[in-house]
Protein backbone atom coordinates (compact mmCIF):
# COMPACT_ATOMS: atom_id res chain seq x y z
CA UNK A 1 0.00 0.00 0.00
CA UNK A 2 3.06 2.27 0.10
CA UNK A 3 2.70 3.26 -3.53
CA UNK A 4 -1.11 3.56 -3.43
CA UNK A 5 -2.77 6.79 -4.51
CA UNK A 6 -4.70 8.54 -1.71
CA UNK A 7 -8.47 9.04 -2.08
CA UNK A 8 -10.72 11.75 -0.65
CA UNK A 9 -13.45 9.52 0.83
CA UNK A 10 -13.23 6.23 2.76
CA UNK A 11 -16.10 4.58 0.87
CA UNK A 12 -17.96 5.19 -2.37
CA UNK A 13 -21.74 5.50 -2.31
CA UNK A 14 -22.07 3.26 -5.35
CA UNK A 15 -20.61 0.22 -3.53
CA UNK A 16 -23.42 0.39 -0.99
CA UNK A 17 -26.12 -0.12 -3.61
CA UNK A 18 -24.66 -2.18 -6.44
CA UNK A 19 -24.63 -5.96 -6.70
CA UNK A 20 -21.34 -7.14 -8.19
CA UNK A 21 -20.35 -10.76 -8.67
CA UNK A 22 -17.14 -11.39 -6.76
CA UNK A 23 -14.92 -14.29 -5.73
CA UNK A 24 -14.66 -15.43 -2.12
CA UNK A 25 -11.46 -14.73 -0.16
CA UNK A 26 -9.63 -16.31 2.74
CA UNK A 27 -11.14 -14.72 5.83
CA UNK A 28 -8.00 -14.44 8.02
CA UNK A 29 -6.12 -11.52 6.36
CA UNK A 30 -9.40 -9.69 5.78
CA UNK A 31 -10.35 -10.06 9.45
CA UNK A 32 -6.93 -8.82 10.56
CA UNK A 33 -7.19 -5.73 8.36
CA UNK A 34 -10.74 -4.94 9.49
CA UNK A 35 -9.74 -5.47 13.14
CA UNK A 36 -6.92 -2.94 12.78
CA UNK A 37 -9.31 -0.50 11.11
CA UNK A 38 -11.82 -0.99 13.94
CA UNK A 39 -9.14 -0.04 16.46
CA UNK A 40 -8.36 3.11 14.49
CA UNK A 41 -12.06 3.99 14.11
CA UNK A 42 -12.67 3.71 17.86
CA UNK A 43 -9.41 5.20 19.11
CA UNK A 44 -8.45 8.03 16.77
CA UNK A 45 -10.15 8.03 13.36
CA UNK A 46 -13.86 8.68 13.83
CA UNK A 47 -14.12 9.66 10.16
CA UNK A 48 -13.77 6.03 9.02
CA UNK A 49 -16.40 4.63 11.41
CA UNK A 50 -19.19 4.17 8.87
CA UNK A 51 -16.94 2.56 6.26
CA UNK A 52 -15.37 0.20 8.82
CA UNK A 53 -18.81 -0.71 10.16
CA UNK A 54 -19.88 -1.59 6.63
CA UNK A 55 -16.88 -3.80 5.78
CA UNK A 56 -17.09 -5.52 9.17
CA UNK A 57 -20.44 -7.00 8.15
CA UNK A 58 -18.58 -9.38 5.82
CA UNK A 59 -16.05 -10.90 8.25
CA UNK A 60 -17.46 -14.42 7.90
CA UNK A 61 -17.42 -14.69 4.10
CA UNK A 62 -15.45 -11.82 2.58
CA UNK A 63 -15.28 -11.43 -1.18
CA UNK A 64 -12.85 -9.64 -3.46
CA UNK A 65 -15.10 -6.55 -3.61
CA UNK A 66 -14.95 -6.26 0.20
CA UNK A 67 -11.14 -6.44 0.15
CA UNK A 68 -11.20 -3.64 -2.44
CA UNK A 69 -13.27 -1.55 0.01
CA UNK A 70 -10.76 -2.21 2.81
CA UNK A 71 -7.93 -1.09 0.53
CA UNK A 72 -9.84 2.10 -0.26
CA UNK A 73 -10.15 2.87 3.47
CA UNK A 74 -6.39 2.36 3.80
CA UNK A 75 -5.78 4.70 0.85
CA UNK A 76 -8.05 7.28 2.52
CA UNK A 77 -6.07 6.99 5.77
CA UNK A 78 -2.83 7.45 3.82
CA UNK A 79 -4.14 10.66 2.27
CA UNK A 80 -5.47 12.08 5.54
CA UNK A 81 -2.74 10.99 7.97
CA UNK A 82 -1.83 14.59 8.82
CA UNK A 83 -5.41 15.48 9.81
CA UNK A 84 -6.53 15.46 13.42
CA UNK A 85 -9.16 16.55 15.92
CA UNK A 86 -8.86 20.15 17.01
CA UNK A 87 -10.03 21.39 20.40
CA UNK A 88 -10.50 25.15 20.52
CA UNK A 89 -9.60 27.05 23.69
CA UNK A 90 -11.63 30.13 22.73
CA UNK A 91 -14.96 28.29 22.70
CA UNK A 92 -17.37 28.60 25.61
CA UNK A 93 -16.08 26.63 28.56
CA UNK A 94 -17.33 23.06 28.82
CA UNK A 95 -19.52 23.25 25.71
CA UNK A 96 -20.91 19.83 24.83
CA UNK A 97 -22.81 19.29 21.57
CA UNK A 98 -24.61 16.15 20.41
CA UNK A 99 -25.87 15.15 16.96
CA UNK A 100 -27.68 12.10 15.68
CA UNK A 101 -28.85 10.84 12.32
CA UNK A 102 -30.63 7.76 11.05
CA UNK A 103 -31.99 6.35 7.84
CA UNK A 104 -34.73 3.83 7.40
CA UNK A 105 -33.95 0.60 5.53
CA UNK A 106 -31.29 2.20 3.34
CA UNK A 107 -29.38 -1.00 2.57
CA UNK A 108 -31.03 -2.36 -0.59
CA UNK A 109 -29.87 -5.91 0.14
CA UNK A 110 -30.78 -6.37 3.80
CA UNK A 111 -33.20 -3.44 4.25
CA UNK A 112 -31.50 -2.65 7.57
CA UNK A 113 -31.48 0.83 9.01
CA UNK A 114 -28.31 2.69 10.00
CA UNK A 115 -28.03 5.24 12.77
CA UNK A 116 -25.16 7.26 14.17
CA UNK A 117 -24.35 9.74 16.91
CA UNK A 118 -21.61 12.31 17.42
CA UNK A 119 -20.68 14.24 20.52
CA UNK A 120 -18.33 17.21 20.43
CA UNK A 121 -16.58 18.90 23.33
CA UNK A 122 -15.01 22.32 22.75
CA UNK A 123 -15.38 21.79 19.02
CA UNK A 124 -13.63 18.40 18.84
CA UNK A 125 -15.28 15.00 18.47
CA UNK A 126 -15.16 12.75 21.53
Amino acid sequence: MEGAKPVSTPIEKSVLTEEVASTELTAAPYREAVGCLMYLAVATRLDISFAVNYVSQFLEKPEEKHWTMVKRILRYIKGTAAMGIRYEANRRAYQLEGYSDANYASDPNSRKSVSGILFKYSGGAI
